[in-house]
């Protein structure tokens, strides 16, 4: 679990895989295809330089880099078929966004297994592997993005997910659950305000609320549409045992009954599958609201569903400052999606189109749990 790798590390990685995989013309195991500097990916990597540079050690990467243990500070989820230059670019930008020291650790499988001991990696209980015991050491989780969402349909990816959105009673804060994804440039989806927002937003409220926003707005909308679909328990893994193993995880059997026949319906799937899309729902509504004008009914229709079936969100936080197309319709239509157990709701208006009216259909439709309701008009 304290083996690690800092964001620094990563990105110079990238750029010598670009070297070597350019001197040497790497081509994909499977068809033999040459790769391009800009497509290899982690299974190249490992194939190329993690195995080759560890077997006679028969240790993981980083112990033959590092010269001592350390404690991770954000452990990573992702899907290996992911270019590595893209999966860099999205750890320096969670860096930078989250103004975290340059000496911050990340976890990441690939590094930090060793690749010829997986069997004592992989253990036959998931929280006993060094992914569970690892995420127990993080402040956090960055889930990262290719363009096609892959993560979504990998058991493993599925696992961690679960893990972060599960409260741990014996953590002393919370347990946060970024999102990472490159589109021109790499975007960060942060739980909650960066530390820079929330600078801004003790000086002027609302305003640290607006700038993650307008950074969060440029996620694709097409990744948050497929995150609206996600079904864990339809989730792929290399192998059918550690599937079976995972999904009876999440539903919380242990010791004999992980290799029980899985349910597909089990209600801890659905909890998980709602807390995802629902988290996904809200940098939806953002993306729709500052760059989706005019706006598709349909979609805003979805997240506001998405969010309606969360019924452990207690929290929403949105802002429309300055959005002159955002008025009562739209507004309605959040209303309707309001979580039912959701006890703290803060929406930051000032510049739209919404009007008394507007705020009378709102009032309307607060769930009965709300306790604190802050609305921003000016």
């Amino acid at each position: 679990g304290r083996r690690c790798v800092p964001e620094n590390w990563v990105s110079t990685r990238a750029a010598g895989v670009r070297h070597d995989g350019t001197s040497w013309k790497w081509t994909s195991p499977p068809d033999a295809k040459v790769l391009s500097p800009e497509t290899i990916n982690l299974y190249d990597a490992v194939h190329y330089v993690v195995k080759p540079a560890t077997r006679a050690r028969a240790c993981s990467y980083v112990e033959l880099v590092s010269s001592s243990a350390c404690r991770p500070n954000w452990f990573v989820s992702h899907w290996w078929g992911e270019a590595i230059d893209d999966f860099a670019k999205c750890l320096k930008a969670h860096l930078s966004v989250r103004n975290l020291p340059e000496e911050s650790r990340y976890w990441v499988c690939a590094y930090c297994n060793n690749q010829h001991e997986l069997g004592a990696e992989l253990l036959p209980d998931p929280r006993d592997t060094s992914f569970f015991r690892a995420m127990q050491l993080c402040d956090g989780l960055v889930l990262v993005l290719d363009e096609e969402a892959v993560a979504f349909s990998r058991c493993w990816c599925c696992f961690e997910e679960a893990v972060a959105l599960t409260p741990d009673l014996r953590r002393e804060g919370p347990f946060l659950f970024d999102i990472a994804t490159v589109r021109s440039e790499a975007v960060i989806v942060t739980d909650g305000l960066s530390s820079r927002e929330e600078q801004s937003d003790r000086r002027s409220s609302g305003t640290g609320w607006n700038m993650k926003s307008s950074r969060e707005s440029e996620f694709p909308l097409r990744i948050i549409k497929k995150a609206l679909t996600i079904d864990i328990s339809s989730s792929a893994a290399s192998q059918e045992t550690d599937k079976r193993r995972i999904l009876n995880c999440i539903a919380g059997w242990s010791g004999e009954d992980l290799d029980r026949e899985p349910s597909s319906e089990d209600k801890e799937y659905d909890r998980v599958n709602r807390r995802l899309r629902a988290k996904f729902a809200v940098v939806g509504w953002q993306h729709a609201v500052c760059c989706g004008l005019p706006f598709d009914a349909a979609d805003l229709e979805d997240f506001s569903k998405a969010l309606r079936e969360d019924p452990e969100r207690t929290t929403l936080e949105m802002t429309f400052i300055d959005r002159s197309k955002f008025g009562n319709e739209e507004l309605g239509k959040l209303a309707q999606g309001l979580p039912p157990n959701l006890e703290d709701l803060r929406l930051f208006m000032g510049g739209c189109s919404v009007t008394a009216e507007g705020i009378r259909h709102l009032l309307r439709l607060l769930p009965s749990t709300l306790r604190s309701l802050r609305l921003g008009l000016a």
